[in-house]
């Protein structure tokens, strides 16, 4: 009996090694080399600026075509091609989700490339990247201090997954690899990563790695089915 559950606990080590090595030969078969397509819709281009005056005013209302209360809004460029340069931009009296802006406020603008001067700015948000980090900053003291060793574990499992979507899935993906290999290769990466990071190099995590490989592989073999059965039904329909 011993022997016999030694021996399935090794086959099934074999399996996973085998299939962790299968990820990595596909992360490097499809990562992605040189640039990206040019997609279709250009990224919107936005900049930090921190407002130096606010003007009381009447502009033109796009929508009435009617002048209209605003308020003319000086602001210098902080980053952008453009950084240092003090620009204007007009904020409606029909703009309410637009705060109360004053001296000092720092916030985020719209560029309209090729717009006139006076239309190329548009308020768009405030920076939410400080509070974001406070929030980061106490999550993370959180689980280390609950979590203790195997929280700061799992902490790095979570980085790593970060990594694999960001530096691996989505440009492959841009670079119009095939999507389900593709996602496997991450997952099974990411499923290595946080599992053992978070649990340990035990037989038991590996049961639960296995088991998690084969959802993966069965959920692929459906989703390539589905794929096969749907352009065969297309075929079929043409034919016809």
């Amino acid at each position: 009996m011993i022997a016999a559950s030694r021996r399935r606990a090794r086959w099934l080590t074999v399996m996973v090694v085998l299939a962790g090595a299968a990820a990595v030969l596909a992360t490097i078969a499809f990562w992605p080399r040189g640039d990206p397509p040019d997609p279709a819709v250009r990224a919107s281009t936005y900049v930090d600026a921190t407002v130096r005056s606010v003007e009381e005013n009447s502009c033109d209302d796009p929508a009435t075509g009617d002048e209209a209360p605003c308020r003319v809004v000086s602001a210098r460029l902080a980053s952008g091609s453009d950084r240092g340069d003090v620009v204007r931009f007009r904020v409606l009296a029909t703009q309410t989700d637009v705060p109360d802006l004053t001296e000092g406020d720092e916030v985020v603008l719209h560029v309209a490339e090729g717009a006139p001067t006076e239309f190329r700015y548009s308020f768009a948000d405030v920076p939410r990247t400080p509070p974001l980090w406070w929030l980061v900053g106490g999550f993370v003291a959180m689980v280390v201090i609950f979590g203790r060793a195997r929280g700061a574990r799992a902490l790095v499992g979570l980085a790593i997954a970060g990594a694999v979507l960001i530096a691996f899935l989505l440009p492959a993906l841009l670079h119009d690899a095939p999507a389900v290999p593709v996602t496997l290769a991450a997952t099974a990466l990411i499923a290595f990563a946080a599992l053992y990071l978070a649990h340990g190099f035990h037989a038991g995590t590996t049961v639960a790695l296995a088991g998690t490989l084969v959802s993966l592989a069965l959920t692929a073999g459906l989703a390539f089915g589905v794929a096969a059965a749907l352009q065969l039904s297309g075929l079929g329909a043409g034919r016809t």
